[in-house]
């Protein structure tokens, strides 16, 4: 298999004397205490870079040099076709450095010097989400509740509710509601209360512990 003929783009590099390529890997060194050897942390590899030297000439030499210029003054990446780019897995490069020399007496016959660097995309931004959709329910529940509820969903509270059931329908007169316990990190608490809707006491800010229920008439 003949070797492959260095293209830069659509410019084709003939009579390469000299490729190079110089690959690293860049490695922190960081130091243990109290043990001789040093802990080494890879950071990954630097991309790779290239020099080529060669000789143009033949008529159209100068259509060629000019297509070199406008590639090395556009600064963008354009792709590298040669054996050593193939086996460095590389496939695009910027021209980090562009030479020419002009060979006096020989008409026609130029000197360059490339130097291309492998072009590593930056990674992509993620970018962060936005506010989501609440849902209905959810936030008609949020709209709806009290301060003393948001209060208690930030602390170690809670809210207390009583079903009382009577003989009667609707005769919760004189009967009192008393609450009492112990918090887990605090001191006694009781309290007690008249207030009811169809039968059911709420209590809210409660300290969490273990409660006793009992009624009272008056």
């Amino acid at each position: 298999m003949s070797p492959t003929t260095p293209m830069l783009g659509d410019v084709e590099l003939p009579l390469v004397q000299q490729v190079d390529s110089q690959e690293n890997h860049v490695v922190a060194q960081h130091a243990v205490p109290a043990l001789e050897n040093d802990f080494l942390q890879r950071l990954g590899r630097r991309a790779a870079r290239f020099t080529l030297a060669g000789v143009l000439t033949g008529p159209d030499v100068r259509e060629v040099l000019k297509g070199l210029r406008e590639k090395f003054r556009a600064a963008e990446p354009v792709p590298f076709v040669a054996d050593i780019a193939t086996a460095t897995r590389v496939d695009r490069v910027l021209i980090e450095e562009l030479g020419v020399r002009e060979l006096a007496g020989r008409p026609e016959r130029f000197e360059y010097a490339l130097t291309l660097r492998e072009l590593i995309e930056p990674p992509a931004l993620v970018q962060e989400a936005g506010p989501q959709p609440i849902e209905n329910e959810v936030q008609q529940q949020a709209e709806g509740a009290s301060g003393q509820q948001i209060e208690d969903s930030v602390s170690d509270r809670g809210t207390l509710e009583v079903q009382v059931e009577v003989g009667e329908p609707r005769q919760f007169q004189g009967i009192v509601v008393i609450v009492e316990g112990e918090p887990g990190d605090g001191p006694a608490f009781s309290t007690r209360s008249r207030e009811q809707v169809d039968g059911t006491y709420r209590f809210e800010g409660i300290p969490a512990g273990a409660y006793t229920v009992s009624l009272e008439l008056q």
